[in-house]
């Protein structure tokens, strides 16, 4: 798994995972099912030690941006953490 290889190389590296998993788990968001994706993304959280940020659910209206959905509905103290790095 390339996290595996990212934690060898930086043991204590903070790792932020984004985007759009389409994801359902029962855990999450009160999701009222579970689906393989949801699964998969729920047991790579667990095992890695990763936490879900976003607070409710992202389906929008086709005229409101999506990434400012995801920042408002995101918890608002774990956001903070978060540092923008400049990668190239």
């Amino acid at each position: 798994m390339a996290a595996d290889s990212v934690l060898q190389q930086v043991p204590s590296a903070e790792i932020v995972i984004l985007g759009d998993f389409n994801a359902h788990h029962a855990e999450w968001l009160g999701s009222r099912s579970t689906d393989h994706a949801g699964r998969s993304v729920y047991d790579f959280a667990l095992a890695y030690g990763l936490t879900q940020l976003v607070a409710s659910p992202t389906r929008i209206p086709d005229t409101s941006p999506l990434d400012d959905i995801h920042v408002q509905n995101c918890n608002k103290a774990k956001l903070k953490l978060i540092k923008l790095y400049n990668c190239e």
